[in-house]
């Protein structure tokens, strides 16, 4: 007689977490009341300026802090990779396109390592709320913030300072695509330039202008 051994399997189910990610609303909560600090100027005097904590905002989104620019040991704001960061003068602005909502966010003053750079949050719509799914980056903004511009719905680009020294810089078009729940870089090219000085007779300006755009 062959003897038959059943074997009993336990299926224990257990409730699924679905994380629901960074919603637009809470984005703007981070930036409704910034801490205040003291600090003294260099003639002495006490002043007191706001500032937020960014990194919960980062984690939050499951953003991973990266240098500002490729090679550079100083990553975006100054981050010093602590789990306390605060990011001074928060200043922050909301652009729309038909499907999409894109949250700036920089520091108000240009004093102190990050002040020149600005992060860009793309949130798409999901049933009643905006979600956030990916960022793009722009370090090193010396004289002005970066352009953004749709072209069409998945499709923009800014328009930001690729490099600048003594008596020259550069100005790029780097332009990106929207596919799915990524944002990708699809190339750059010179938007406008200048060098001036430099032992020459006449400074030198490039210029360049988008004529034709094949999306397709």
């Amino acid at each position: 007689m062959k003897k038959i051994i059943l074997w009993v399997v336990t299926v224990i189910l257990f409730p699924l977490t679905v994380f629901a990610g960074l919603t637009l609303e809470e984005a703007k909560e981070f930036f409704v009341q910034p801490e205040k600090f003291e600090s003294i100027n260099f003639e002495g005097e006490k002043f007191y300026y706001p500032a937020v904590n960014i990194y919960p905002l980062w984690q939050k989104a499951g953003i991973t802090p990266e240098s500002a620019r490729e090679g550079s040991e100083r990553y975006l704001f100054g981050y010093d990779h602590k789990d306390e960061f605060y990011l001074k003068y928060p200043a922050t602005k909301l652009f729309q396109e038909k499907d999409y909502k894109v949250m700036r966010i920089n520091s108000s003053s240009s004093a102190g390592p990050g002040g020149l750079d600005y992060q860009y949050l793309f949130f798409r719509r999901k049933d009643d709320q905006w979600i956030y799914f990916d960022n793009v980056m722009a370090p090193d903004e010396k004289y002005s913030a970066p352009e953004l511009v749709f072209l069409d719905n998945s499709l923009f680009y800014l328009s930001r300072l690729a490099g600048a020294g003594t008596g020259v810089a550069r100005w790029d078009y780097r332009f990106f695509n929207i596919k799915g729940y990524q944002v990708n870089e699809l190339g750059s090219f010179l938007k406008r330039a200048h060098v001036s000085g430099w032992g020459m007779i006449f400074d030198r300006r490039l210029n360049s202008k988008v004529l034709v755009l094949i999306t397709k």
